[in-house]
């Protein structure tokens, strides 16, 4: 499968190669022969950083292909007048359509690394490109063999492919009758001082023990140290070499010895994350006793999403002290936030337990307000009664009955001191009722300025010294 026909990755321009001495020529430099180059194979020289950069871009994602631009210099050595070629940079292409068995860049990547080259590497030219196979070996695919022959064109131009899973590679040349052609082995490169460096590198790349990187662990570990951090998985198992002899298994030996150090250190620092999560998912939830009050909610979310922007912001060759100092701050402030949210999860439950008492106090309030008024009618409607008995009485003969032993006069000396009983006892009432509803008020507006000044309170949280402070509200 090939990229669409339509697809256009700008103009093709064919340059002369730069006269320049060979480098592995330069006092100044070292270098390391990686495979067995051919006299006949083009002198392919790669610089151990964009090599080292490939490699931790490799190792990044064994699921699918990815890949990149090699930058340098198409050169003939004027005392020889061979050509050669000299790769000093690479560019990571970030928009590309891939899967597990393709890779295919596209007009939004073409033009990002043209843009890229141009504000960082102006006076570098693209030699090449780079991609990996995913444990597919080392070759170029039809796919492949598509793209270089449309887009990298120029007779020494060149294709990387790297297999991250069964850590080999390989370059890949135009030969004559426009095939496409391996060599049998590069020229990694770098200045004398740099020599330490450089042999890490080749013998991470020929598979053998010492093959650290800048940060201490090799591209392969450093790169499952930082899938583990991000995942919370377990360490992936490094793959055995497929060399035998016995000076090999006793590098084997000693190299497992310092991968059991190195995954003790990992299980420790996996540990502290899965503690750190189940305390933040535990607090989230509320805990055992209640549940948090929207404001340490809230808090608590943006801590959780400090911790997921700080991995997110993890790099291969991020030194893991610096990674570790980082991790403690984070976990430092989200303790402290778990102390405060437990302090305002007490007050809430303070808060409601009052709230839940007023609303009890309003209750029996409320029905003794309903008993009163019905007290109320039935006084006033013996009241009525009575006011009819005595206009009765009045328009008749003006004296009781002897058998009721009351006179007309007696009859209303007893219902107007019964009116005033009922007129004072209401007055009372409603004074009672007055004073309970201003001491309910008064708690209540308490209880708001309590939780306003809760939710007043400001977490300062800085991740990075020398960055700017964040402050979560």
């Amino acid at each position: 499968m090939g990229p669409p026909e339509d697809m256009v990755f700008g103009d093709i321009q064919f340059r002369e190669p730069t006269r320049l001495p060979r480098p592995d020529h330069d006092p100044l430099r070292a270098w390391l022969a990686f495979g067995t180059p051919d006299d006949d194979d083009l002198p392919i020289f790669l610089d151990h950083r964009p090599a080292d950069q490939i490699e931790r871009h490799a190792q990044s994602d064994h699921s699918v292909e990815l890949g990149g631009i090699l930058l340098g210099k198409e050169c003939v050595d004027p005392a020889t007048g061979q050509p050669f070629v000299w790769v000093t940079q690479a560019l990571e292409a970030r928009h590309y359509e891939n899967t597990n068995a393709s890779f295919t860049y596209t007009h939004d990547s073409w033009e990002e690394i043209s843009r890229e080259r141009e504000r960082r590497f102006p006076d570098l030219d693209i030699v090449g490109w780079y991609h990996t196979h995913p444990d597919f070996g080392i070759f170029l695919s039809g796919h492949d063999e598509f793209i270089h022959r449309h887009f990298f064109s120029q007779p020494l131009q060149i294709a990387y492919v790297v297999d991250p899973v069964r850590n080999t590679r390989g370059f890949f040349r135009w030969s004559e009758g426009g095939r496409l052609n391996p060599v049998g082995g590069f020229f990694l490169i770098g200045d004398r001082s740099d020599r330490a460096a450089l042999a890490r590198l080749a013998n991470h790349l020929e598979n053998l023990a010492g093959g650290e990187g800048p940060s201490g662990f090799s591209p392969r570990l450093e790169a499952e140290l930082i899938q583990m951090l991000k995942r919370s998985q377990a360490p992936a198992v490094v793959e055995r070499s497929t060399s035998g002899g016995s000076l090999l298994a006793l590098l084997g030996v000693l190299l497992g010895g310092l991968l059991a150090v190195v995954l003790f250190w990992l299980n420790a620092v996996g540990h502290d994350l899965r503690t750190q999560s189940e305390s933040l998912a535990a607090l989230s939830s509320g805990g055992p006793g209640g549940t948090l009050p929207p404001s340490g909610q809230v808090e608590v979310d943006a801590k959780l999403h400090v911790l997921d922007a700080l991995l997110a912001e993890v790099r291969v060759g991020d030194p893991p002290q610096s990674l570790s100092d980082r991790l403690n701050r984070v976990f430092d402030t989200i303790d402290a936030e778990q102390r405060r949210a437990a302090r305002l999860s007490v007050e809430n439950e303070a808060l409601a337990a009052l709230a839940d008492q007023r609303k009890k106090d309003s209750d029996a309030l409320r029905s003794s307000l309903v008993q009163t008024q019905t007290r109320a009618l039935r006084d006033a409607e013996g009241l009525r009664r009575a006011t009819a008995e005595l206009a009765e009485l009045r328009g008749g003969t003006g004296v009781a009955d002897p058998k009721d032993g009351l006179s007309v006069t007696g009859l209303a000396s007893r219902y107007t001191w019964a009116l005033w009983a009922a007129v004072l006892g209401w007055l009372g009432f409603i004074a009672v009722g007055l004073s309970l509803l201003g001491r309910w008020l008064s708690d209540r507006r308490a209880a708001a300025e309590a939780e306003a000044l809760g939710r007043s309170n400001r977490t300062v949280v800085n991740i990075n010294p020398g960055a700017p402070t964040h402050v979560i509200e």
